[in-house]
């Protein structure tokens, strides 16, 4: 039976999931309408992210009816998911700073991405602890020296993009002091959720950072698509 942080996690995921699935839906409209590698990074983002969010409700039912295997293949393509979205998002502020280093640049974090996610896989530490994945002390502290840094890599870029054009564009750099805000919220629950928390002694705190996940997808909706040139 689910515990009552359990379903209030589960709800908060659910609510993250549908403001995803609009950013992606509305982005993926706008790239057919502009086709910029942009907007269809950022709808990637916002897609992967949906689905990884909807497979980690999937993981805890698992857990909770005892069937730890399914949990653990649904966690399992879950965190692979969270690694596409990093990528993606990472790709989109490479694109926009560095236009002209954005393959390589993008190539060399999936492969980091890749190396953390090999090691997750391969991790003999890994169990299941409270209904959630506990991984080794080492994968932990692994994360960060690899997911960190590339979850940080576009609140960095969007913020010195904000500053660059705040003089000659300033509805530009309000979204983008928007954007990175919004990845910074999510990076930050993110980064909670791979700390290796004690999921039973702590499982207030994992909520609480899940609920980042509503409020940093809420501050890229509004940055997005609220953020406009008055009429």
């Amino acid at each position: 039976m689910l515990e009552t942080p359990d379903l209030v996690s589960a709800g908060v995921i659910l609510i993250a999931v549908l403001i995803n699935l609009v950013i992606g839906i509305k982005s993926f409209n706008s790239y057919r309408a502009n086709k910029l590698t942009q907007t269809l990074l950022f709808a990637l983002t916002a897609f992967f992210m949906a689905i990884a969010m909807l497979l980690l409700v999937a993981e805890k039912l698992f857990f909770t009816i005892g069937n730890n295997d399914m949990g653990m293949h649904f966690g399992l393509i879950a965190i692979t998911l969270s690694g596409f979205a990093v990528v993606c998002i990472d790709a989109f502020s490479f694109n926009m700073v560095f236009p002209e280093k954005f393959k390589i640049l993008t190539v060399l974090a999936a492969l980091v991405e890749a190396a953390y996610l090999i090691v997750w896989y391969t991790d003999p530490g890994r169990k299941v602890v409270g209904g959630e994945i506990k991984i080794s002390d080492f994968t932990i502290w692994l994360s960060f020296f690899t997911l960190v840094p590339l979850l940080i890599i576009p609140v960095l870029v969007f913020f010195y993009y904000a500053i660059k054009v705040r003089d000659e564009s300033p509805l530009s750099s309000k979204r983008s002091w928007m954007l990175g805000l919004g990845i910074l919220v999510i990076a930050t629950g993110f980064i909670v959720e791979i700390a290796g928390l004690d999921p039973v002694a702590f499982a207030w705190v994992i909520v609480g950072a899940r609920t980042l996940f509503i409020l940093g997808a809420v501050l890229l909706y509004w940055g997005l698509f609220r953020i406009r040139a008055p009429e």
